[in-house]
């Protein structure tokens, strides 16, 4: 009667061991699971931040060309604008910045919100800084940061 006592209490731990180290690996499981997420998301927070700056680099760049440099790239066009500040046609959309980034300006005269005023032809200029990650499902650059400013023949902003 002792014997079969014991044995059912020795199944009964055995069981209640199972359970517990279930709910430690379903935790555990839960926890690497956030941990993973937030590295992921905090990289991708860093090469946005990335973007954005070398982004905004690029349009400072041109603003500071002013409108008649500006004016010589021409409308509708789109030139690699590479790390070194330099333009060109040819490697447009090929990694050109930190080994990471593609950025391009893209030059559009007298379109919104660029619009010719007072007799002053305007330009848009618009810099993009496309970048790859391990969360696009194509090989192609799936984020980008974009911005835009007129650069006006009198040489306002």
């Amino acid at each position: 009667m002792i014997y079969d006592l014991m044995r059912k209490k020795s199944g009964q731990m055995l069981i209640e061991a199972l359970v517990a180290l279930s709910i430690f690996l379903i935790a555990l499981t839960a926890i690497t699971v956030t941990v993973v997420t937030a590295v992921s998301n905090s990289r991708y927070a860093q090469d946005q931040n990335a973007a954005n700056k070398y982004a905004q680099d690029g349009i400072e760049q041109l603003k500071g060309r002013g409108f008649a440099e500006v004016d010589k790239f021409g409308n509708n066009t789109i030139y690699s604008f590479p790390g070194d500040n330099s333009f060109s046609l040819q490697n447009v959309g090929q990694v050109n910045v930190d080994n990471k980034y593609v950025r391009t300006a893209a030059f559009r005269e007298d379109v919104t919100p660029c619009v010719n005023v007072a007799g002053k032809r305007s330009i848009r200029v618009t810099v993009t800084v496309s970048w790859n990650s391990p969360k696009c499902t194509a090989t192609t650059f799936c984020h980008s940061s974009v911005q835009t400013t007129c650069v006006t023949q009198s040489g306002g902003y």
